[in-house]
Order: structure tokens, then sequence, then C-alpha cells
């Protein structure tokens, strides 16, 4: 992803961002009883879950940790700059989800994936690419990844996503 893709994203994301907060403020204003966030109505007396975000992209990181930071029942508990990087946080910060992008130095999504599958094999992983297609999903879902989301999407369908994984079989 070159320099030009990377600006259009994350003003993207930071649009969207903006939506999401509009959205929290005009449902907090319209409701009768507390409720923190709408979040927390979907999800009520739930630990916030825990996600590792691994992006070689600094400002896409951060954009993707300020848009989980606004839903209630999601904590991003660290943040990766690599393949590798993401391995080594996975083991000691034992998050509940794991979102990797595919294009990344020293390791890649596929084989940070796949190394993230035997080590932690009941964690969820997603692969959030600018690459989607059906020969990267079959690769991801070969390596062991839950979910393909592209970043073209916005980036509530990433966030979706995550709950339909982490909240599946919880009732």
């Amino acid at each position: 992803m070159d320099k030009w893709q990377i600006t259009l994203r994350v003003e993207g994301i930071r649009r969207e961002i903006l939506q999401i907060r509009e959205a929290n403020r005009n449902y907090k204003a319209h409701t009768t009883h507390h409720v923190t966030t709408r979040t927390q109505e979907v999800h009520p007396n739930r630990m916030a879950k825990t996600i590792l975000i691994a992006d070689d992209s600094d400002v896409v990181r951060r954009a993707v940790c300020e848009a989980f930071a606004l839903e209630s029942d999601f904590e991003v508990c660290g943040e990766a700059h690599d393949g590798h990087d993401a391995i080594e946080k996975a083991q000691r910060l034992h998050p509940d989800l794991i979102i990797l992008d595919l294009s990344m130095p020293v390791m890649n999504g596929f084989e940070a994936a796949r190394v993230l599958r035997d080590l932690l094999p009941p964690v969820p992983i997603i692969l959030f690419t600018l690459y989607g297609d059906v020969i990267v999903e079959e690769r991801a879902r070969s390596a062991g990844v839950a979910d393909v989301v592209s970043k073209s999407e916005h980036i509530s369908v990433l966030i979706d996503a995550a709950r339909h994984l982490l909240y599946r079989n919880a009732a």
C-alpha cells in the first residue's frame, strides 16, 4: 500500500470514527435509561474483550485502535508493527482476538497466523487487508484465520466481525 492509499484509507477511518462518535452521542441523548455506550446495551454484564492489533502502518494501526476504543466491549491490549512482534506480544498479553494486516515486513500475516494458530489455538484471528480476493481468503483460512475483512470496508465491518467471533458462542 503506497502513502497515497494509506492517507485515503486513514482519512476514511477517521470519518467513520467521527460518525460512530456522533451516533453514540445521539443515542445517549435519546435514551431514557443510563447506558454509557450503545455496545453496553448489546452486551450487558460482559467484561471487555482484549484485542491485539498488528499493522506495519502506524497511522492505520492507530486509527483502528481508536475505532475499537470507542466500543465499550473491546479493549486494545497491544499493538504490533509486524508479524514477529505480533507473535511475541500475543504470547505475553494473551488477547481474546488478534487482528493482522497481510502485508507486513519481517513476517507477513499468513506466516504470523500459522504460528499464532499453533501457539494460541482458541484465539480467533482476523486478517485486515487491502488485498481481499478469493485466493487471499483461501490462503488465510488454511493459515488459521477465522475471518478476512477488507480495509476498503467501513470500519464497522471489522468491529462487527470481531464481535461475531468473540460472542458467537456466548449467550
